[in-house]
């Protein structure tokens, strides 16, 4: 049975069975674009949030699959407005389209549960499938009330109560007798967490979502679950790739910014309240909010944190140029053979440094890891003494005290499990040699960037000068030719035995440049 991706039966049906009438996906449509005064087409997969250029023949392709026509007949139709269109042609089209996932599948799907087990210890709820269109109302709202002059009002707010929290936050950080419930600090985690954070990380989630929207992207799917007991939401803000860096990186900054400043209202609602119980759970959930977006702004882990720094450094991949960068340093170190990487100073001095921090930030997540098993490991070890206390009948029978215990117990042990199982996944990983595969041919790149045909001679000289500046940072040969309305870099990357991993990186940083380049120089322009 199908699932996505690709249909070999579709596939067959379109080359072989002349009665048979493909239908475009619903989960896919083409938006057009207007570039440099020209039309474009986008095709978007956004089940997958993928995104494919396409001509105008496949264009007029893809409006006719409507499930009522055969090839011939989309062919004959097509042809009316294109004369040189090929029935050959048309049929490749469709074949490719097929083989994106994008015509329907002439095969039952299987359909995704609500609600999966993804593993042991993490469970997914699917909420909302396209939240653009459930919460198209909400969306409306705060396309209204969201405003750029908002932002320092809201990092003011979150800065201000932070001031005031400080003194209390290391109290609360040194003390986790503070976090207790019903004498035990395990069940005070798991009650913050689970309950009074809850709508906090639902807030994080809708910030992202309505700020994608604001920003002209579309949110798609949102969904929660549980992750070692821990609840937590998500939002695919992926359509965002289409904005600008600014845009993306307000987007993730959204879900952070909305986080403190709910902590920083919970400080300010703390001093109207009369010291005792309620008090103490406004204070303890505003540290959570300070400290789970400390954790949220990682520069190792792939949160908000990591995509705005690497939206700001304009280094999509980020952590594994980083985490290859380390490794060919220790492979250096010990002497082993390592492919030369070609790369700019700047662009080094940036990895070499990001790799630096995350090294510390692996350090002090680790400490912090330590210290929670301490206290957890303290505190099952008194659930352990008072249940045995009480089954010895040293201690009277107190079946709350029982309940405690037994609910300490175990949150600890699945708590020390998952440790268990990221450890051996972990080792299998390293020790796992897998296949290799290795470049063994020069590299050839063209790049060919539109400028419109309007723009005097020095307009297209000045965008050749960059594109030299940036072919001459990726290659040791290359060539830059103005072909108006084109400006042509072809690159002569001329690697050999370099890990096709390697080869896409360092492809995916050629494109990246390039398409910045280009952006910058048509916005300017």
């Amino acid at each position: 049975m199908a699932i996505e991706s690709r249909d070999v039966s579709a596939i067959y049906d379109i080359l072989y069975n002349p009665t048979y009438r493909p239908r475009a996906s619903p989960t896919a449509h083409v938006e057009r674009l207007t570039v440099d005064g020209q039309p474009s087409f986008v095709l978007m997969k956004e089940a997958e949030a993928e995104y494919y250029d396409i001509d105008s023949k496949t264009n007029a392709v893809w409006q006719l699959l409507d499930g009522r026509r055969t090839i011939q007949e989309i062919f004959e139709e097509a042809k009316r407005s294109d004369d040189a269109l090929t029935e050959k042609e048309v049929k490749d089209i469709v074949v490719s389209l097929a083989d994106e996932g994008i015509i329907e599948s002439t095969e039952p799907k299987v359909r995704r549960k609500r609600v999966e087990l993804a593993s042991a210890f993490q469970l997914d709820i699917h909420l909302l499938k396209d939240s653009s269109k459930s919460l198209a109302g909400l969306f409306g709202v705060t396309r209204r009330l969201i405003r750029r002059e908002e932002l320092p009002v809201a990092l003011l707010i979150a800065a201000l109560g932070f001031v005031l929290f400080y003194n209390n936050f290391v109290h609360i950080f040194g003390d986790p007798s503070v976090f207790q419930v019903a004498g035990s600090t395990v069940l005070g985690f798991f009650f913050y967490e689970l309950l009074v954070m809850l709508p906090v990380y639902a807030v994080h989630e809708l910030s992202h979502a309505a700020v994608c929207d604001y920003c002209g992207a579309k949110p798609r799917e949102i969904g929660t679950g549980l992750y070692y007991l821990a609840p937590y939401f998500y939002c695919d803000t992926s359509d965002s790739w289409r904005l600008s860096r600014r845009a993306r990186i307000m987007i993730s900054l959204a879900g952070p910014l909305s986080t403190v400043t709910i902590g920083a209202l919970l400080v300010f609602w703390s001093y109207f309240v009369p010291t005792g119980y309620e008090q103490n759970i406004m204070r303890v959930a505003a540290f959570f909010c300070y400290y789970g977006t400390l954790i949220n702004f990682s520069p190792v882990i792939e949160t908000d944190g990591y995509y705005i720094l690497a939206d700001v450094l304009n280094i999509p991949n980020l952590r594994d140029e980083a985490f290859s960068y380390i490794k060919r340093f220790f492979r250096k170190a010990f002497r082993r053979h390592v492919p030369a990487v070609r790369q700019s100073a700047r662009r080094a001095r940036i990895i070499a440094f990001y790799g630096l921090i995350s090294g510390l930030w692996l350090v002090y997540f680790a400490y912090t890891t330590l210290w929670l098993i301490f206290i957890y490991g303290r505190d099952t070890y008194s659930a352990l003494i008072n249940l045995a206390m009480i089954v010895t009948r040293a201690r009277a029978l107190d079946i709350t005290a029982v309940g405690v215990n037994i609910a300490t117990i175990s949150y600890f042990g699945l708590f020390m499990a998952g440790f268990v199982v990221m450890g051996v996944v972990a080792s299998r990983n390293i020790r796992m040699r897998g296949v290799r595969l290795e470049t063994i041919h020069d590299k050839r790149v063209s790049v060919f960037l539109p400028f419109p045909s309007s723009l005097s001679r020095s307009g297209g000289s000045e965008l050749a000068a960059k594109a030299k500046r940036v072919a001459a940072a990726s290659a040791h040969s290359y060539s830059v030719t103005l072909e108006p309305p084109l400006c042509v870099a072809a690159l002569k990357l001329g690697k050999v035995n370099q890990s096709l991993e390697d080869m896409r990186g360092e492809m995916r940083r050629i494109e990246q440049s390039f398409r910045s380049l280009h952006r910058e120089f048509v916005l300017k322009h």
